[in-house]
């Protein structure tokens, strides 16, 4: 079976660890048999995240693993109003992120910043000062910084995902 997925890049492996924790089924990865439906999903990514080009992934999947145990699906044959109405009132994510204080973001963006930091010298074996020397001139950090883009309340491995394109791209400012 072909599935689809749309983002802001090309996926080749999901990886769990880049998924938002509070979407309308939870953490995960969401594909569709709906072309035109990912090819929409992408779009709105890039203008979210502002940066990348719309793609859509496909993915040939070996639909015995939906009965096999090792994977929580959820399946809408057809039409679904709850996830319509997940989609067209405020997320779940979106309303618990209103309910933040500016104090609570705050915390939530060192924190990230701390794991950003932790990340750049595992990774690339950065000394404390180069790691946050990197992650300050970089445009993933401006944007963990605009509280509007909510990339605060993201993963560490979701957000290092646009920080490794960067350093590895040196498109630094």
């Amino acid at each position: 079976m072909k599935l689809y997925h749309g983002s802001n890049m090309r996926v080749e492996n999901p990886d769990l660890q880049r998924s938002k924790p509070f979407k309308d089924f939870g953490q995960g990865f969401y594909l569709s048999d709906n072309y035109k439906q990912a090819e929409d999903l992408a779009i709105v990514k890039v203008e979210q995240m502002r940066r990348g080009e719309a793609i859509v992934n496909e993915f040939d999947f070996d639909e015995s693993v939906l009965s096999s145990g090792e994977l929580s699906v959820k399946i809408f044959d057809d039409y679904s109003e709850e996830c319509f109405r997940n989609r067209k009132s405020p997320s779940k994510t979106q309303s618990f992120m209103t309910r933040l204080n500016p104090e609570q973001i705050k915390i939530m963006k060192d924190e990230l910043t701390v794991e950003l930091a932790d990340w750049l010298m595992s990774t690339y074996g950065y000394s404390p000062s180069e790691a946050l020397d990197v992650l300050y001139t970089s445009e993933t950090f401006e944007r963990l910084q605009d509280t509007a883009t909510g990339f605060y309340f993201q993963s560490v491995g979701y957000v290092s995902s646009f920080l490794k394109n960067e350093v590895e791209n040196a498109t630094f400012s």
